[in-house]
């Protein structure tokens, strides 16, 4: 845009100016105003009325000077218009203004009681004033920066433009083109605009040049093109004998830099492609402007046809010596932060060996990262397509992962893998994306990517025989989740390895590091033995921490216990999950209680007085970060609660932040938005918050030039009676640790308040070990083993885990518990700690047994080894095991932890057999189907639960060899919890038919299509067509994933329990209400009923004989799909009273539709949706309405309007006859 528009518009261009109007000063006077003058700068259009307004107002004839300055021609606003036009009725504009002024100061704040109020002030003023009036209007809403409103006035104005006589072009126009500027004008003004123009005598060029003038200062002022803007610009510039072409370009290169043009909808400019690439062909300049523009934006999905069509105008060939530049610009959009960064296009990717060969022999590799520490991926088709290319790409930083890895048939794999630099990134991507779709399983297929895969394997196996036990069950537990029959035969000696891991150096290299169960808080263990509830929560007062149940609080300080406390609990509370808190304040408890939507608080020194009122409180503590328990006592023993001291009496509940505390002054962060991520002081006087500020032990200057401090892993307190001897480390005086981060290298280094300092190490080895990821953890403390004058490093948040600081290697891992999350039982490496105190109190652990804390230093192999297999007898041998072989360990809670640690490693060696059997033994007949192709063919027709790994396929064949006697139950059930499966595929039994629907629609795609058809043969030769099968439910019991149900078989028939989390569907909780442990199972035959049993079902006799499937899949196999048939869609609308979306959907196999109880955002694609013809909200509308009938009663229904003869699925007159009948049919409700 250049300087003249600009400068016009604002009415700033020097006196003269082409295209504007003369701005005078005008000096009025006023005798309540003495000798100070008013100026006002006035538009000559304007003038006139201005003065006439302000004569009546009593202020003098104006002393106007000559123009200072041009602008753009204003009409006068309201009143003056009336003033000037209509002096008869000038009285009514003129009492109008002081409502019109109390209106204006609502637009802003309150646009709906202004809009009512200009209403009332409509009614006052003649016809002939409303256009006039309701523009004046739009500017007070423009104004206030309410663009919609503004534009909906202007829309009155026009309608009330029918009150005039006549319609003057010059004024329409002005104010046309003011609003379009303000960008408050709508399509549909602009379409009775054109209109108009196009009828209005005259000169046609004049015609199109008042329309290009509107699109132009409608697009600068914000509004992005509407829809018809270039056809009709096109038909005026025809009719006035000019050249389109041209005139789009000028237009393009007017609005090119524009935001707004960017918004425009995709139709804008995919529906006139042929007159655009005319535009674009006229202008070098415009197509180095689009070329850069395109680069500059976010990602869109028109970057396909943006790149096609640049290419066609050869708009490429003007980057010359940018192209490097430009293609870093580009390729750098197809990068971010979450698992699927955006996807370059095919286009894009078909000109990189275009582009390279015009880089320049100078030109550097492409920057594609960001500069920070933050881990990011890009996709990995544009690092393939630019090493296949030949484009130089730089050494890959250790932050970058790749994206869209397993997408083979446009990611150049070769290029990729045969580069060594991108071997770690690439091996980091496949580790961290392995649960995504089942991609892991898919990737064997893929042969580029099999080496990787077995080196991934082998370092897990590596890393479970050797390291801290920590890091080894972590590699283990991936194994055991991951490996697959397709592994075996890809990995040799697989099995072997496997069967070799016993985990017995690890647990030895751990128990000589030290576990957390060799310290301990007598206070605390006492408080918990006490506390019988089933839940119960730590509230920090530092240095007392109150523990509490639903029923009792306790606080204990660092000499033992201070006071305790009986809660008196609201009335009914039992029937509701609710929350209540105790918090320890000058003596007494505050006790919280937030019961169905009441809250109510009391004091323990008065317990009567129980304060209850609505509840507000859910606004914090929903959304309440877990904090490290740094709350502290402030002056006179009382609890700060926000950064205010708590007394005795008050009611002030809240959140917790993160605090500081030197021993004189207290500092306060919450770091929940962006006003409280900085730390401030607090004023003891007043109480209120200072300046930001840190205390010495965080001073910048300890920091590099790039780092910052981790506050909440930071802490500083003064030492407190009992923590002299702090295993978290002390100078005499503070207690505190603190962690830089560097956000350019994701360096963490860490510094304990007595002098220990180092460096976090990334959780890698020759692969990543633990939790893998090229990032350091962020520690928290360094703690103190007794017996040894080594320690751990402590990281995590609600679980913690304790590394070697020299190696990174992870040693155990305990949980926390937080505000929200309640673990009722021990962590298995900390089977002795009752309850785990906040991070803050682990200041008052002790060493319980030191002598057994020695002898632990010492351990030798040969011993873990024995108690190892005493623990595989039972855990009483174990005990007698461990008095036995280990004297010394004396004291029962540390003994209880080494117990807990030997029963956690053979649970994995439990593990271990189990998987060894599952992948060494196979199922006689197998569901040739890839799981995630099953899946998609299953999802929204049966129901889904959130929980499963993947198990579908693996379920559907274990199921039909045992019931057909090929398996015995211990092979069946070797595969419990190994294979669980997120879909109730047994809802199939009896209704199977019914996915002939969805398979015969061209709507579904063909994998599913094909998994379909298979799983249709499968089924027809297997006994799950027998029409004697139930379905029921059972509780495996607290232990069923590691202790299975049993497989029985008998004469009489079978019962296999299934891996399928049933508690979240409706018939579990109908049958065993908040049972979460409810699985299914399958019976053939007569049975008793099997332990744990719930309920049974019978299964119904379908369509889906055994010569009906077989048929069906011929069928699928030898017709093509089925294109959708609106026509049919109506008459299936018409004929079940239902919508033309539900009817589209019903006939096309319920695409994009949820399971009833589960939201997963799953909706219609675009394709789908334009297939069936449906808007975006009418296909939304309708998947809504259809995820509320249940699947078990989706299935009925196509498996009741299913055709004798298979092949009449592909008459949808038929088809949708048959469905609304059996639609009809169906029971209300």
């Amino acid at each position: 845009m250049s300087a003249d528009p600009i400068a016009l518009d604002t009415g700033l261009a020097p006196a003269g100016t082409p295209g504007g109007e003369p701005v005078t000063a005008r000096r009025y006077t006023h005798p309540l105003l003495g000798a100070r003058p008013v100026v006002r700068l006035s538009g000559q259009a304007a003038a006139p009325g201005e003065d006439r307004v302000l004569a009546a107002a009593g202020f003098s004839a104006p002393d106007a000077g000559p123009p200072v300055s041009a602008g753009y021609r204003r009409e006068p606003g309201y009143p003056a218009w009336a003033v000037l036009h209509d002096p008869a009725h000038a009285g009514a504009a003129l009492a109008a203004a002081p409502g019109m002024a109390r209106a204006e100061r609502l637009a802003r704040p309150k646009p709906g009681p202004a809009l009512d109020l200009y209403g009332e002030i409509a009614t006052t003023l003649p016809d002939s004033h409303l256009p006039a009036y309701w523009e004046q209007v739009g500017r007070a809403f423009v104004a206030a920066g309410r663009h919609r409103q503004a534009a909906m006035m202007f829309g009155r104005a026009r309608q009330a433009d029918r009150h005039l006589p006549a319609v003057d072009p010059a004024r329409q126009r002005a104010v046309f083109l003011e609003f379009a500027l303000a960008g408050a004008l709508s399509v549909k003004d602009i379409k009775t605009y054109v209109a108009d123009l196009g009828k209005r005598p005259g000169d046609p060029v004049a015609a199109y040049r008042e329309l290009r003038e509107l699109a132009v200062r409608r697009t600068l002022g914000g509004l992005p093109p509407w829809p018809d803007m270039l056809k009709q610009l096109t038909k005026l510039a025809r009719a006035a004998g000019l050249d389109a072409a041209a005139e789009h370009g000028s237009v393009l290169e007017a609005l090119v830099e524009a935001p707004a043009l960017w918004r425009a909808s995709d139709g804008f400019w995919t529906s006139q492609r042929k007159a655009w690439l005319a535009a674009v062909a006229t202008s070098e300049a415009v197509q180095r402007r689009l070329v850069w523009q395109l680069a500059g934006l976010p990602y869109s999905e028109m970057d396909a046809w943006w790149i096609a069509f640049l290419d066609e105008a050869d708009a490429f060939g003007h980057l010359g010596e940018d192209t490097g530049r430009w293609l870093t610009a580009m390729l750098r959009r197809y990068r971010g932060s979450d698992e699927r960064p955006p996807r370059a296009p095919e286009e894009l990717l078909d000109l990189l060996p275009r582009l390279a060969a015009r880089l320049g022999p100078d030109e550097g590799p492409l920057r594609l990262g960001d500069g920070t520490a933050a881990e990011y991926r890009i996709d990995a088709a544009v690092i393939g397509g630019c090493l296949a290319a030949g484009i130089p790409v730089p050494d890959p930083d250790p932050k970058l992962l790749l994206g869209h890895w397993w997408e083979h048939g446009r990611v150049d794999l070769a290029a990729l893998t045969a580069d060594g630099r991108f071997d770690g990134p690439l091996v980091r991507s496949l580790l961290q994306d392995r649960w995504s779709d089942e991609r892991w399983q898919r990737a064997w297929t893929i042969e580029p990517l099999r080496p990787f895969l077995r080196r991934i394997v082998d370092d897990r196996l590596d890393c479970a025989a050797s390291g801290a036990l920590q890091s080894a069950l972590d590699a283990f537990d991936w194994l055991y989740g991951t490996l697959s029959r397709r592994a075996v035969a890809e990995v040799p000696g697989l099995l072997d390895r496997l069967a070799a891991v016993d985990l017995v150096a690890p647990l030895t290299r751990t128990l000589r590091a030290g576990i957390l169960d060799e310290l301990g808080w007598d206070a605390l263990d006492i408080a918990a033995a006490e506390l019988k509830g089933e839940d119960n929560w730590c509230r920090a007062s530092w240095p007392i921490l109150s523990v509490h149940d639903r029923r009792k609080a306790i606080a204990i300080g660092p000499g033992g216990r201070i006071a305790e406390h009986r809660l008196v609990v609201p009335k009914g509370a039992a029937q509701f999950s609710y929350d209540v808190r105790a918090l320890f304040s000058q003596g007494e408890f505050q006790v919280f209680h937030a019961v169905n939507q009441e809250q109510s608080l009391y004091w323990s020194g008065a317990p009567a007085e129980i304060h209850t009122e609505q509840e507000t409180s859910w606004k914090w503590r929903y959304g309440e970060k877990t904090r490290s328990g740094y709350t502290f006592l402030g002056p006179r023993a009382r609890r700060f609660t926000g950064y205010r001291p708590l007394t005795v009496g008050e009611r002030r509940v809240g959140p917790e932040g993160h605090m500081f505390h030197d021993g004189r002054t207290y500092w306060w962060y919450t770091g929940v938005d962006k006003e409280s991520r900085v730390v401030r002081p607090i004023d003891p006087a007043t109480g209120e918050l200072g300046e930001p500020g840190l205390p010495a032990f965080l001073d910048p200057s300890l920091l590099g030039g790039n780092e910052g401090w981790l506050i909440e892993h930071s802490s500083l307190a003064p030492v407190a009676t009992g923590t002299a001897t702090t295993p978290l480390g002390t100078d005499g005086t503070h207690l505190g640790f603190r962690v830089a981060y560097d956000r350019v290298t994701g360096q963490v280094r860490y510094h304990r308040v007595d002098g220990p300092h180092g460096t976090a190490l990334p959780m890698t080895g020759s692969l990543p070990h633990g939790r893998w990821s090229s990032t350091p953890p962020f520690p928290w403390g360094l703690l103190d083993v007794p017996g040894s004058d080594r320690r751990l490093l402590l990281d995590g948040g609600y679980d913690v885990t304790a590394r070697d600081p020299e190696t990174g290697t992870a040693h155990w891992r305990v949980y926390m518990m937080d505000q929200d999350w309640i673990v009722n039982s021990p962590s298995p490496m900390a089977a002795g700690t009752r309850r785990m105190p906040p991070k803050a109190f682990w200041h008052f652990l002790t060493p319980r047994d030191l002598p057994g804390s020695r002898a632990l230093r010492d351990i030798s192999e040969d011993t873990v080894r024995a108690l190892l297999a005493a623990t595989a007898t039972s855990a009483a041998e174990l005990r007698k095991a461990l008095g036995a072989l280990l004297p010394e360990v004396r004291h029962e809670l540390l003994l209880d932890g080494l117990t807990g640690f030997f029963q956690e490693t053979d649970r994995r060696i439990q593990h271990r057999d189990r998987l060894l059997t599952v992948l060494d033994r196979q199922t006689p007949r197998l569901l040739e189907v890839p799981e995630p192709d099953l899946e998609g063919a299953l999802d929204g027709l049966v129901s889904y639960y959130h929980e499963g790994t993947g198990g579908t396929v693996r379920q559907i064949e274990l199921a039909a060899a045992f019931l057909a006697g090929s398996i015995d139950g211990e092979t069946a059930m070797a595969h419990w919890a190994v294979h669980g499966s997120h879909y109730d595929w047994t809802e199939l039994a009896g209704r199977i038919g019914g996915l002939g629907v969805r398979a015969a629609s061209a709507v579904t795609p063909a994998a599913y299509r094909a998994a379909v058809i298979a799983l249709l043969r499968f089924w027809a030769a297997s006994p799950l067509t027998d029409p004697a099968l139930h379905r029921g439910l059972l509780d495996p019991g607290e232990d069923g994933d590691e202790a299975p149900p049993v497989a029985q078989s008998t004469a009489e028939g079978k019962v296999l329990p299934l891996d399928i989390a049933m508690h979240f569907g409706e018939w579990s909780r109908t049958e065993a209400g908040r049972n979460y442990r409810i699985k299914a199972f399958l019976q053939r035959g007569d049975m008793p009923r099997p332990e744990g049993f719930v309920g049974i079902r019978p299964v119904t006799r379908g369509w889906g004989t055994v010569k009906r499937l077989r048929r069906l899949a011929d069928e699928l196999e030898r017709r093509e799909p089925l294109p959708f048939d609106p026509d049919a869609a109506a008459h299936l609308a018409k004929a079940a009273g239902i919508d033309r979306a539900e009817a589209a959907l019903w006939l096309t196999g319920l695409p994009g539709v949820d399971t009833r109880g589960v939201r997963t955002g799953k909706s219609l694609s675009p394709e789908t949706r334009a297939v069936l013809g449906l808007k975006v909200t009418e296909a939304a509308d309708a998947c809504d309405r259809l995820w509320r009938v249940p699947t078990e009663a989706r299935l009925a229904l196509y498996d009741a309007a299913m055709p004798n003869d298979a092949g009449q699925l592909w008459n949808q007159h038929l088809m949708a006859e048959r469905l609304a009948e059996a639609y009809r049919r169906q029971p209300s409700g």
